[in-house]
């Protein structure tokens, strides 16, 4: 009996940990089914083949002001979406294959929330920020 409340308390303790690190942006949350996937630690950048799925992660911006985002990206099919919403989940921004650089206006004293969805896509992205 003593080693399942220990494993439950372990559980918890793991989970609230994971919880803090994915509210201050040093966990990514991903639902991807893929032949291949290899991506930076950040989520900034990959190369996947046949992958469908998303990536969301917790960004907080050093200083206030306008960021340009660049979205390079290199498909041989499927598609791409990035989008990025404040701290209400309210949409900001979206870039994808015919939208590819955007700007925003940001406060560092928000979070915001990057996801990267796949459809089906094949080749690879990198996203810029300027």
């Amino acid at each position: 009996m003593a080693e399942i409340i220990w494993l439950i308390i372990l559980i918890v303790a793991m989970l609230t940990v994971f919880a803090f690190l994915y509210s201050q942006g040093y966990m990514v949350s991903k639902s991807i089914s893929a032949v291949s996937f290899v991506g930076s630690t950040k989520g900034n950048s990959a190369s996947f083949s046949s992958c469908s799925g998303y990536l969301k992660r917790v960004i907080k911006f050093k200083e206030n002001g306008i960021y340009t985002f660049v979205l390079d990206v290199e498909l041989s099919k499927g598609d791409i979406s990035i989008e990025l919403l404040d701290s209400t989940k309210q949409k900001i921004m979206q870039l994808n294959c015919t939208n590819r650089i955007e700007s925003i206006t940001v406060d560092k004293k928000e979070k915001y929330y990057l996801i990267i969805n796949f459809r089906s896509a094949t080749g690879s992205y990198a996203l810029i920020r300027e």
